[in-house]
C-alpha cells in the first residue's frame, strides 16, 4: 500500500471511528448531522455566475494547460466552454442533474450520458459534476446518503464522511468558522481535492486555487479560479447543449460497479 493510501485510509478510519459516542457541534454551538448538511448546502449560489478556470495538469506522460469558461446556475447547472490557452476551441459541454451533454470539436462527436461515467472529460480525475464543486467549493452532498453521514468535531474543523452507492463514498474536512471545505476525498478511486485558496468576493467566498492530486497514477493537477461575473448577461439557450450538424453521436456507457476510475 502507498503512503498516499495509507493517507486516505487513515482519514476514513478516523471520521468512521472517532464519531462512536462524539457529540456533533457546528461552528458555535451544538449542532445535529442535519445542522452540518444544512451549513454545506447553504453556500450553494444564490443567482447565476460566471467564471474562468485556468487548469494545468502534470502527468507522467507530460503536462496539460486548457482554460473553461464556465456558467453555474443555482440549480447548478453547469455549462463549460474549454478552449486551449490560446483560446482555440476544445470541448463545450452542459450538466443538468445527474446528465452531461459534450461535444468534443476536435473529433466532432457528441456524448450523451450519465455524468458520474463521464469522469477525466476535463482533463482531471474527476466528473464533470464533481469539477463542479471546485468551482463552487459547494460538496456534492446530493449523491450520497445523508442517513449514512458520520461527523467527528476536531478544534478548528469538521470531518464529515458521507457514503453513497456500492463503495462511493466522500470525506471532507470543513473550518468551524465560515464552513468553507478545505478538503475533499472521493472514494473509492481516492482523488483528493485541495482548497488552498480562497478569495472574498461580492457573492461571498470562492474558491480560487485548488489542488487535485490523484493516487492511483500519480497525476496532479492545479486549477486557477478567477474572473468571477454575478450578474452576467445569460443568453436563451446557455444551459442547452444540442449536437451540430454532421457530428456523430455516442451514448457514454455505464463502468461497471467497483470500477475505482468511477
Amino acid at each position: 500500500m502507498t503512503t498516499k493510501r495509507i493517507f486516505l485510509a487513515v482519514m476514513l478510519t478516523v471520521v468512521s471511528t472517532a464519531c462512536a459516542g462524539t457529540q456533533v457541534r457546528d461552528m458555535g454551538g451544538e449542532a445535529t448531522r442535519g445542522d452540518v448538511l444544512e451549513t454545506l448546502a447553504a453556500r450553494r449560489p444564490a443567482s447565476v455566475f460566471a467564471g474562468e478556470a485556468s487548469i494545468k495538469v502534470d502527468t507522467v506522460a507530460g503536462k496539460q494547460n486548457a482554460t473553461l469558461h464556465f456558467l453555474v446556475s443555482p440549480a447548478l447547472t453547469f455549462r463549460g466552454d474549454l478552449t486551449t490557452v490560446f483560446g482555440i476551441p476544445l470541448a463545450s459541454l452542459v450538466v443538468t442533474g445527474s446528465e452531461i451533454a459534450y461535444h468534443e470539436v476536435g473529433r466532432n462527436r457528441f456524448v450523451m450520458g450519465n455524468v458520474v461515467d463521464a469522469r477525466g472529460l476535463l482533463l482531471i480525475p474527476l466528473d464533470p459534476g464533481e469539477f463542479l464543486s471546485v468551482v463552487t467549493g459547494v460538496p456534492p452532498i446530493e449523491r450520497y446518503d445523508a442517513a449514512r453521514t458520520r461527523v467527528v468535531e476536531r478544534k478548528d474543523a469538521l470531518l464529515i464522511q458521507m457514503a453513497g452507492e456500492a463503495d462511493n463514498a466522500l470525506a471532507m474536512r470543513v473550518d468551524r468558522r465560515g464552513g468553507l471545505v478545505r478538503e475533499m476525498i472521493f472514494m473509492p478511486a481516492g482523488v483528493k481535492v485541495l482548497f488552498e485558496k480562497y478569495r472574498s468576493t461580492s457573492n461571498g467566498p470562492m474558491p480560487e486555487a485548488v489542488r487535485i492530486v490523484n493516487p492511483e497514477n500519480d497525476t496532479e493537477a492545479t486549477v486557477k479560479l478567477g474572473g468571477w461575473d454575478f450578474a452576467p448577461d445569460v443568453q436563451p439557450g446557455a444551459f442547452v447543449l444540442e449536437p451540430p450538424p454532421g457530428t456523430q453521436q455516442f451514448r457514454i456507457m455505464p463502468k461497471p460497479q467497483g470500477d475505482a476510475s468511477r
